[in-house]
């Protein structure tokens, strides 16, 4: 078991790597994310049953569909919004769980008024390009992609990475 100040790297009890990131500080705050099987739970996942789970019921019927439920929780695939793109699970169409990666792109002042904010005022001026995104079979694939255009953007504020920690 790793263990710094923040968190502390564990087994995944999905994947079975060591890439199980814990993270809080008090066990009802906890969040667990595995940067090898891309799946994620917390307290509020915390179940014998997951039908029987309020937070499950929320849930999309492609999240339901894709949940595990281990060590009594339920387990869902993690989607990553980034200021540069977006990392998120979906089906293929042999209805398997793949991972894509949406860029961020700029929409044109002529196509903005296809996309009109919520709230009323005016349009967004970017979107996640997922009618092109590149799709990878696990997550980890997609984290090392993304860690890659990470590395990509020196000087920026992004924080950089680690996969080092994930045997996989």
């Amino acid at each position: 078991m790793s263990q710094n100040t923040n968190h502390i790297v564990i087994n995944c009890p999905l994947c079975g790597q060591h890439g199980l990131h814990v993270m809080g500080t008090r066990a009802d705050e906890e969040t667990r994310q595995c940067l090898s099987c891309g799946y994620v739970t917390a307290p509020k996942f915390k179940c014998e049953k997951p039908e029987d789970n309020k937070e499950y019921s929320t849930l999309t019927p492609d999240m339901q569909q894709w949940a595990k439920h281990e060590d009594g929780f339920v387990w869902i695939p993690t989607i990553m919004t980034l200021p540069f793109g977006l990392l998120y699970p979906f089906n293929d169409e042999n209805k398997k769980l793949k991972w894509g990666f949406a860029e961020m792109v700029n929409i044109s002042k002529e196509e903005q008024k296809q996309y009109p904010r919520e709230d009323g005022n005016g349009y967004y001026q970017s979107r996640y390009d997922t009618e092109n995104a590149k799709v990878y079979d696990t997550f980890l694939e997609g984290m090392t992609y993304v860690n890659e255009k990470v590395k990509d953007k020196k000087g920026s504020a992004l924080p950089k990475l680690n996969l080092d920690d994930i045997d996989g």
